[in-house]
């Protein structure tokens, strides 16, 4: 008996050492995969520094000596900036020049000067002016060294990144390197304009519709650039910038130009190029530049929160950034049905009493495009699709009774069925059918009313025993109910002498 209670609790011992060992291999497995995820997370947020540069070619028109391509001193010198974003109040950036090649040999050509940096707290930015100058023609190869501070030690093995913490050891040494520096590349194009012995012809000269171009991220926009010469078909491009040229025939067959390109998150410089070939050296090329603005897409207005059957329902889908009224068109949908269409921010459409429709669904476009909307500057960004459930107008009680009264006082509200508040839309409810009041006395009697319907969604009633209340004010709550709604109020009554 006593060996048999011994190898009891021997397989008792074994069972508890087995269970521990399990539940440490767990814990061990689960700390793992928790450090891994961290690791995962913040890999995807930390990215190389945010930076932006006017272009990766760079063109620099000079006025060169006759043959051997020596630049004039007199010539501007090319300037550029590179703008690095993202950037708290607490982080940093440097811009330093890494190298200068002609070809694949480094080269003491340039002269290459990084200005004081011009920092925008607003904007979180650091923008670093450029310029460039090189003692002769061809083609270089200019590298800077971009350096931040955005991740800061806060000791015991601690670190920051914005608003986040986490462990030193969840990020390589090599991994917050690369996170914090990155190298900007150039290839820029030193070419003679200077033609000896040119042929007086006009120079040609570009301008662009707009100067500055004011939209919403992510809408692709466009700008028309005007030649003096019509007679001459130049060849266009974007020197700097994001976007492309698109040439285009109007209705009498001229050729018009145009620059498309998406709108940016960030401010952007454009610069574009129109050049002919008629020997004429810098008469033959011209430039233009304009700035994109991006706004906050917010909506001019608030949405309405449903349609409602039987009411006219009226949207405004204008945003800020897109503000060319004449611009905008829609479609509206019950359910997949089209029922009405037109032009303008202002979205009409009446919404049948009887229709079976469950949604409404407006589809707005600007210059025949969808575009991207906010509701809040602080929400999510959305394309121009709204959708609205259609509901069956709330009744809305309007009940203000003065505070004390007497017990022979004729009481009146009003009571209205409709979803959006505007005169037309106001139903009045079917008499007293859809209308109840109650009135009760701080030790919950009833106190009868009779109460009276009159037009215009207008009701009185009276108590039916105005001599049953003392003379001294005494509270009563007085209950409406109409339609599925209900309201309260207080209201002290008394007995005229």
């Amino acid at each position: 008996m006593r060996r048999h209670r011994v190898e009891i609790y021997f397989v008792m011992y074994l069972s508890s050492i087995i269970a521990f060992l399990v539940a440490a291999s767990d814990r061990d497995k689960v700390i793992h995969e928790l450090s891994t995820q961290n690791t995962r997370i913040i890999n995807t947020f930390l990215g190389s520094p945010p930076v932006q540069k006017e272009s990766d070619t760079l063109y620099w028109y000079v006025d060169a000596i006759e043959k051997s391509g020596r630049v004039r001193f007199s010539v501007p010198p090319l300037k550029t900036q590179v703008r690095v974003y993202d950037l708290e109040q607490d982080d940093d950036a440097s811009l330093q020049l890494g190298y200068v090649r002609k070809g694949f040999t480094n080269t003491s050509e340039g002269k290459i000067t990084v200005l004081d940096p011009l920092r925008d707290e607003r904007k979180k930015t650091i923008t670093f002016p450029v310029e460039m100058r090189f003692r002769w023609t061809g083609t270089y190869t200019v590298s800077f060294n971009l350096e931040t501070t955005r991740i800061h030690s806060l000791g015991n093995g601690k670190l920051k990144y914005h608003n986040f913490t986490f462990d030193s050891s969840l990020i390589p040494f090599s991994r917050r390197w690369e996170f914090e520096h990155d190298t900007l590349t150039y290839v820029v194009m030193v070419q003679d304009t200077s033609v000896p012995n040119a042929p007086p012809v006009e120079q040609i000269g570009i301008n662009v519709a707009r100067s500055e171009v004011v939209s919403v991220p992510g809408y692709e926009e466009e700008n028309e650039i005007f030649v003096n010469l019509p007679n001459l078909t130049p060849v266009m491009r974007v020197l700097s910038g994001p976007g492309r040229i698109d040439e285009r025939h109007d209705s009498e067959g001229k050729l018009r130009f145009f620059w498309v390109g998406q709108v940016g998150n960030e401010p952007e410089q454009v610069k574009v190029e129109a050049r002919v070939n008629r020997g004429a050296g810098g008469r033959d090329i011209a430039q233009a530049e304009f700035r994109i603005q991006p706004s906050s897409a917010v909506l001019r207005k608030p949405l309405p929160y449903a349609a409602f059957y039987g009411e006219k329902f009226i949207a405004d889908i204008q945003v800020e950034g897109l503000s060319d009224i004449q611009q905008y068109s829609w479609e509206v949908f019950l359910d997949n049905e089209r029922v009405a269409a037109g032009s303008g921010p202002t979205v009409q459409c009446n919404v049948p009493r009887n229709t079976t429709a469950k949604t409404l669904r407006v589809e707005a476009r600007y210059r025949g495009k969808s575009y991207p909307y906010r509701v809040t500057k602080a929400g999510g960004q959305k394309m121009s699709t709204f959708v609205f459930t259609i509901e069956r107008p709330p009744v809305h009680i309007f009940f203000n009774p003065p505070e004390e009264v007497s017990s022979t006082h004729t009481f009146m509200f009003y009571a209205y069925r409709y979803g959006a508040n505007r005169r037309e839309n106001r139903k009045p409810l079917q008499g007293l059918s859809e209308v109840r009041v109650d009135v009760e006395d701080e030790y919950g009697v009833v106190r009868p009313i009779e109460l009276y319907s009159l037009p215009d969604g207008k009701y009185e009633f009276v108590f039916e025993r105005p001599d049953r209340f003392s003379k001294e004010p005494e509270p009563v709550i007085i209950t409406i109910r109409a339609g599925g709604r209900s309201i309260q109020r207080q209201v002290y009554i008394y007995k005229n002498d």
